[in-house]
């Protein structure tokens, strides 16, 4: 169940390419750099987003699946769209990426989360991811 309505509208709308059309899309670029179909990033898309919402709302770290993560990586490098709109405007405030210290304990840490992050999806979206 969305519990922050017009924050999930914000970000679910939200154009990472902003409406100044780029020679490549994002959606486009993400297909290409990761081999998958164009469909398939447009999904990735829309999981990124729900992702951004659970970290915006649970209130703790959550943890996004690897096809989301590469979905946060090139949304970064677009540094207009994600500081300058996505963060400011349709989060009203930063949102950052954290990597992990690595090895065994943080991978076990990483798998708890990334439960617990699937759950919150489920009550949040009423689906599952």
């Amino acid at each position: 169940m969305i519990k922050h309505p017009e924050l999930w509208r914000r970000i679910e709308t939200f154009d990472i390419d902003g409406g100044s059309r780029p020679d490549v899309p994002f959606a486009a670029r993400l297909a290409d750099e990761n081999e998958w179909s164009r469909a398939f990033a447009e999904r990735v898309i829309l999981e990124y987003k729900r992702y951004v919402y659970l970290a915006m709302t649970q209130g703790r770290p959550v943890c996004p699946s690897d096809q989301v993560d590469e979905a946060w990586h090139l949304h970064l490098t677009y540094t207009r769209s994600y500081w300058g709109r996505f963060c400011k405007e349709a989060l009203g405030r930063e949102l950052h990426h954290e990597p992990t210290r690595g090895g065994a304990d943080e991978n076990g840490k990483h798998w708890q989360m990334y439960e617990a992050t699937l759950a919150a999806y489920r009550a949040a979206f009423g689906t599952e991811p």
